[in-house]
């Protein structure tokens, strides 16, 4: 088992504490395997505080209703047994590589290997959408018959992220945890000796202990054509993710 990458140092949203819990990354389990990244990693999640003597979960995936739709949800509701204090907890599970281009702010040049889905995105959602539904009138509601004051809910922020940098490129901005760096990212061409492809997602995240090292059965090339991107893992263990040369990020 090895520790959580949370990606903060600094808050990045002002007002949302980081909750960082000295919890470790349960063992794999297989019947996630299924679910969306975000998904298996928000289980595990669960799974370590589950196992935690300090905390009590309260709810997990708690849906806010409004009158004709879903507001959203409380990724977790949790009481901290040392002190009593219920905390709102979003938690992110995202694999993000450094494009330059894309600005210097400290936040701006992560994206992921789709090139949509940026981290500069994923704070704004959080601030303006999901870390608000708490104070919502239908949350209140919802949570007053629990006996849940909503006025006194901290609210925290648990964001893990796996990094992955250019070549020429080492170091990380100010504020963000060098833990999060797992490997490269390469324009198409570069091809290491021995490795396999990584078509399923949840080999993404798949421990290296049980992932079989199998034969090839398309190429990388193939591989590019599909999706525009592709994450490749050595035998070493380490990981790299592949990018089309054609595949440009939409600014």
């Amino acid at each position: 088992m090895t520790a959580w990458p949370f990606l903060f140092k600094q808050n990045p949203i002002e007002g949302i504490d980081l909750f960082h819990p000295e919890v470790l990354i349960p063992q794999w389990n297989e019947t996630y395997a299924a679910l969306p990244i975000g998904k298996i990693m928000e289980h595990r999640f669960r799974d370590a505080l589950l196992a935690s003597r300090r905390y009590e979960l309260v709810s997990h995936g708690l849906q806010i209703q409004g009158e004709d739709r879903t507001l959203g949800e409380l990724d977790f509701l949790i009481r901290d047994l040392e002190d009593r204090q219920v905390w709102h907890i979003e938690f992110v599970y995202k694999f993000y590589i450094y494009r330059q281009e894309l600005g210097s702010d400290r936040y701006d040049p992560w994206i992921g290997p789709g090139l949509k889905d940026r981290l500069i995105y994923k704070l704004d959602k959080l601030t303006r959408q999901q870390f608000p539904i708490l104070h919502s009138t239908e949350c209140r509601t919802l949570l007053e018959p629990l006996g849940l004051d909503v006025d006194r809910i901290k609210q925290g922020l648990a964001f893990c992220a796996e990094l992955f940098l250019p070549l020429g490129i080492d170091e990380i901005p100010e504020g963000l945890d060098t833990r999060c760096i797992q490997g490269r990212w390469y324009d198409e061409g570069h091809e290491p000796e021995s490795y396999s492809i990584l078509d399923r997602k949840s080999d993404w995240i798949r421990p290296l202990s049980i992932l079989s090292y199998h034969g090839r059965t398309k190429s990388i090339e193939e591989s590019l054509l599909e999706k525009g991107h592709v994450m490749i893992r050595e035998e070493s263990g380490q990981k790299s993710f592949i990018l089309r040369n054609q595949y440009r990020v939409n600014t």
